[in-house]
């Protein structure tokens, strides 16, 4: 099963094209969605992210202009046994068709705030420890884990240990990324950032 991420900043119509194309161009039977941006979003405009096909979805809405989540996927090809939804992420577990062991994949978009950030680990870790079989994490974390991971912005030391320690006792590694190095922009473009990321399990 091809699993994608895309944080697209607003569910608007030319960003609904574009996932679309991810779909088709590299098979994918489930695609998290960051910051959708929609207070409250209607099925009508969930559609539009997805082929003819039949789909499942879970979705957290934004608060204000800010979030929003939504894991959407093919239940042909992946059947939901459970989920767990929060503001800051959307764990579904089920069953890969095929497969003998369950997978949990979890759709993240970290806050802003350290403190907060670090409490959403201590909850994802929490669950890992619950929740058998094999897991994916995916999606943007708001926090990088090496200074090389940042031009042009501060290095936070106390986070990125924080990070990499959850990262390290979830039994997790990260796939590594092609393309461009970061993933983010502020700043008029002058302030880079890696921080959307996909952690599997050894």
């Amino acid at each position: 099963m091809n699993v994608g991420t895309f944080n697209i900043k607003g569910a608007g119509v030319g960003k609904a094209k574009t996932v679309k194309g991810l779909l088709s161009k590299y098979g994918l039977s489930f695609m998290v969605i960051q910051e959708t941006q929609f207070r409250e979003l209607p099925e009508r405009v969930i559609k539009r992210f997805w082929d003819n096909s039949t789909f499942d979805y879970i979705k957290v809405d934004a608060e204000g202009r800010s979030g929003g989540l939504l894991p959407i996927w093919n239940p042909g090809v992946f059947k939901k046994n459970s989920e767990v939804v929060s503001q800051n992420f959307i764990l579904v577990s089920g069953r890969i068709t095929g497969d003998q062991v369950d997978t949990t994949i979890v759709n993240v978009c970290a806050p802003t705030v350290q403190s907060s950030r670090r409490q959403l680990w201590n909850e994802i870790l929490t669950l890992k420890q619950s929740i058998q079989g094999q897991w994916m994490i995916l999606g943007d974390f708001n926090e990088v884990r090496f200074p090389q991971d940042r031009f042009n912005s501060q290095f936070d030391v106390g986070g990125a240990l924080c990070f990499n320690n959850f990262i390290r006792n979830a039994g997790l590694q990260e796939y590594n990324m092609g393309g461009k190095r970061y993933t983010f922009m502020s700043g008029a473009g002058k302030n880079l950032s890696k921080i959307d990321r996909v952690l599997v399990c050894d």
